[in-house]
């Protein structure tokens, strides 16, 4: 006869009765989960344990028996790839895995496990900017798999200002512009000193700056994941009244001369 107790994977078709006869009838109830009630060796599909009871009667049919079988799931393992999580920075990273009685582990940059690129716990990668998005998959010791993902986002911020502009006197009005290194982000901004900042100080990308000698601009600049960095621009004044000299010899000068 059948077993009287298996262990299968949640979800997974797994044989119940490899050695049935075909020189039985066989009726298993409930029917649910199985691929056929009145079969020897029915597939049998569960997410949570259930108990089945065959009837089996033989080809005379003066010998007949019941009994149950009870089908057991395996532990789930709750295969955890980690925590989604949001970067500043691209390169080296450290992806950690967990699961309960998993014996082996896999990882993989797709979702179908074509390359697999590690099997350890904690798994050094390499992430790029964007989304990188890595595979976990563990395998218990009766073969049930599972698998999570996690999406490593890397966005370091990508912007540039100029490292200094020319006026040609004191209080002249001047502009300052940030330039977004990639149009998928959003940018908010925070411009000093105050008393140098004509225009919204927490607006941009440009802010209208009023010229002083030696002065230094500061803004800082914040994408939509929370990275910032600040940036610097020198103001250099000309003064030129004061190094501009005009002299004339003749009093008044006339045309041509």
């Amino acid at each position: 006869g059948p077993d009287t107790l298996i262990t299968v994977c949640r979800n997974v078709p797994t044989p119940l009765n490899p050695r049935g006869k075909s020189t039985f009838s066989y009726s298993w109830t409930p029917a649910t989960g199985l691929s056929a009630a009145n079969v020897p060796n029915p597939l049998v599909t569960i997410s949570s344990s259930q108990v089945y009871t065959v009837r089996m009667v033989d080809s005379t049919g003066k010998c007949e028996f019941s009994i149950p079988v009870r089908v057991n799931i395996s532990p789930a393992m709750n295969t955890d790839a980690g925590k989604d999580t949001t970067l500043c920075t691209t390169g080296a990273f450290t992806l950690q895995a967990s699961a309960v009685n998993a014996v082996r582990f896999q990882w993989s940059s797709q979702r179908n496990f074509s390359t697999i690129i590690g099997v350890n716990v904690q798994q050094a990668v390499t992430v790029h900017r964007g989304n990188n998005t890595f595979y976990l998959r563990t395998t218990d010791a009766l073969g049930c798999v599972e698998i999570d993902s996690v999406v490593i986002r890397a966005l370091p911020l990508l912007a540039s200002v100029p490292a200094s502009i020319i006026a040609c006197l004191p209080d002249d009005r001047k502009d300052i512009t940030v330039t977004n290194g990639d149009p998928l982000q959003t940018l908010s901004y925070r411009w000093a000193p105050s008393n140098l900042i004509i225009s919204d100080p927490n607006a941009g990308p440009t802010a209208i700056i009023r010229a002083q000698t030696g002065a230094t601009i500061s803004v800082v600049v914040t994408n939509q994941a929370g990275c910032s960095a600040t940036f610097n621009t020198r103001v250099d004044v000309l003064n030129l009244p004061a190094i501009l000299t005009i002299n004339a010899a003749k009093n008044p000068i006339k045309e041509g001369e």
